[in-house]
């Protein structure tokens, strides 16, 4: 596994003069997606048009947090036909569950920032509304709902080495994802379950910003687990079927430093989704099992896009070679698992 670089001046634009992004991961800040100056052409090379553009792009923000105590999900993904939010929380003690999902036509009521760095993005529809905001090493969540429930978190991700990739997506699109995982989270949640402490609960969380002209039809698996092992803190990343043209998203944190990890298969019954997942690298350096829990969906079919969503939360159990003798033993860390198919 390769270790983190060493930051270095900021990007100021992902989109060159060429009007082409850079691909790779990038070891400084990009701080501006500045997708309008791409080139979006079709398959056989001619200009599409504005309109083709506006709807083409895609940005998505999700938070979650994770330990032994709770877990929860908030998500808001602007597809320009539709927005759809969500905030989830799960209660591995007593499996108790609790979810409220808002959706919203041509992105009424959804505000996305092209600056992953310091852009705040957020929702809202009457007396419903969620936030995420960048400041000082801190991503903060703020979500109050009409119905009563609160959330008001901070994901402490300083000193956290973000990982930044931009990478093909089929034959006239790309994607920049920023993603964090191992950030100790701060702050509170109230809702029908109860009242809680998330830095009392001991809860570390994964930050996933995610832009660009994404395949017309796609299909992921994702996986991801955060926490402490032993003295350290880790967080690890995995993915299959997006964000791996040539680099790859799959990454393991040790105590906010960053390291590469090998492609990985997801291996799992289609039919039965609940049932037990393995999730492993051909050269052996990763070898893991995913015990589900429960499953949040979120099922649309409306002719011009449709999503399939299954985000499952459960355990991880296995291994992770970080070098020729040396391996982290997982043993019940949470974390989550996705099947997703969209078309957007």
């Amino acid at each position: 596994m390769k270790a983190k670089k060493k930051p270095e001046t900021a990007r100021e634009q992902l989109i060159g003069l060429d009007g082409l992004p850079t691909f790779g991961i990038f070891s400084e800040p990009v701080n501006e997606v500045n997708f309008k100056a791409y080139k979006f052409l079709s398959p056989f090379g001619k200009p599409k048009n504005a309109i083709s553009k506006y709807f083409g792009y895609n940005q998505f923000e999700y938070v979650g947090g994770v330990s032994d105590k709770i877990i929860f999900g908030v998500a808001i993904a602007d597809l320009k036909f539709l927005t759809n939010a969500f905030f989830y929380i799960y209660l591995p003690p007593t499996g108790k569950f609790f979810h409220k999902s808002f959706k919203a036509p041509f992105s009424i009521g959804s505000k996305f920032s092209n600056f992953p760095e310091t852009g705040v993005v957020s929702f809202s529809q009457g007396k419903n509304k969620i936030e995420m905001a960048p400041l000082n090493g801190r991503r903060k969540l703020h979500l109050e709902l009409s119905s009563g429930e609160t959330v008001d978190a901070e994901f402490l991700e300083e000193g956290i080495e973000p990982l930044r990739i931009c990478t093909q997506a089929g034959v006239n699109g790309w994607v920049y994802v920023r993603k964090t995982a191992g950030s100790p989270v701060v702050g509170k949640i109230e809702c029908d379950l109860g009242k809680f402490d998330l830095e009392k609960l001991g809860v570390y969380g994964h930050n996933d910003y995610s832009v660009g002209f994404m395949r017309r039809e796609t299909f992921w698996n994702w996986g991801c687990f955060t926490g402490k092992l032993d003295k350290n803190i880790i967080g690890v990343n995995l993915s299959c079927g997006v964000n791996e043209t040539s680099f790859s998203e799959n990454s393991l944190w040790l105590n906010g430093d960053r390291f590469q990890l090998p492609l990985v298969s997801f291996q799992y019954d289609k039919k039965d989704l609940k049932k037990e997942w393995k999730i492993v690298s051909g050269d052996g350096v990763i070898d893991l099992v995913f015990k589900p829990e429960g499953n949040y969906r979120e099922n649309i079919n409306a002719f011009i896009i449709a999503s399939n969503f299954n985000q499952l939360y459960g355990k991880y159990f296995g291994k992770i070679q970080i070098s020729p003798t040396k391996f982290l033993k997982i043993n019940g860390m949470y974390g989550y698992a996705e099947d997703h198919y969209a078309k957007w």
